[in-house]
């Protein structure tokens, strides 16, 4: 039987994983494709861009966060966002970087459609797994108060702030462990009180894994962004 945790604390057992091999390859060049390893010396993020990127589920230190940024411009041009014409992608073409047909995509849009959620099973090792759900909106807005509250001056507190809380969001199982649910949550006590749960598992994590998840749900949220992204409505 699966069980729930107490205490937040994972068993010790699991911290000699082995990082698996992306996969697909198409995909994995895509994300690849993403990343932007050379920065300019003395790189500035301003706090104002630093928030921006941390709502779409940046995580690092402020070259990371640069890095993305670049790597958000890119996709915008290649999506013909911001009056770039050349290498504009179709709809087909994007989704297919992340080994996905059109079908698979309408599952997706189906799942958040109708049913307001949805799951994916991860693989973070040969014999473990986790289960990846998409956060809401009540989430956003909870997550937006608590950044008000901390008010994190450096790019790097506000990052690892935001990866803590959207992995414990989006974390509906890890391996055998079920985490509490959220969006079924009664009350808005019993919701907060079970994000407080998981946010308390997340952080008794090893280093190695919590870094390994905040790429994979970063993977997960590119995934549904190209999804959604222009001219998903033509094809359904």
């Amino acid at each position: 039987m699966e069980s729930t945790p107490s205490g937040a604390q994972p068993s010790s057992k699991m911290s000699g994983f082995s990082v698996p091999k992306p996969s697909p390859a198409q995909a994995q060049a895509y994300v690849d494709s993403l990343a932007v390893h050379q920065v300019a010396a003395a790189p500035v993020l301003t706090p104002e861009d630093a928030r921006e990127l941390a709502t779409e589920g940046v995580t690092g230190d402020e070259t990371e966060a640069l890095a993305a940024m670049k790597a958000k411009q890119a996709r915008q041009k290649a999506e013909g966002v911001g009056g770039g014409e050349d290498s504009v992608l179709t709809y087909e073409a994007r989704i297919e970087y992340f080994g996905m047909k059109i079908e698979d995509a309408l599952k997706i849009i189906d799942a958040l459609t109708m049913e307001g959620d949805y799951e994916e099973e991860v693989r973070i090792s040969k014999a473990a797994t986790v289960l990846l759900s998409t956060r809401s909106t009540r989430f956003n807005s909870f997550l937006a108060d608590k950044i008000d509250i901390a008010d994190p001056k450096k790019v790097g507190k506000l990052n690892q702030l935001m990866a803590e809380y959207q992995i414990a969001a989006s974390l509906s199982r890890y391996n055998k462990t079920v985490m509490p649910i959220l969006e079924t949550a009664k009350t808005p006590q019993e919701w907060e009180a079970n994000l407080q749960a998981r946010l308390e598992f997340v952080r008794h994590l090893p280093s190695p894994v919590f870094l390994l998840l905040s790429n994979k749900l970063a993977k997960f949220d590119a995934k549904l962004l190209v999804v959604f992204s222009e001219g998903y409505e033509e094809n359904f």
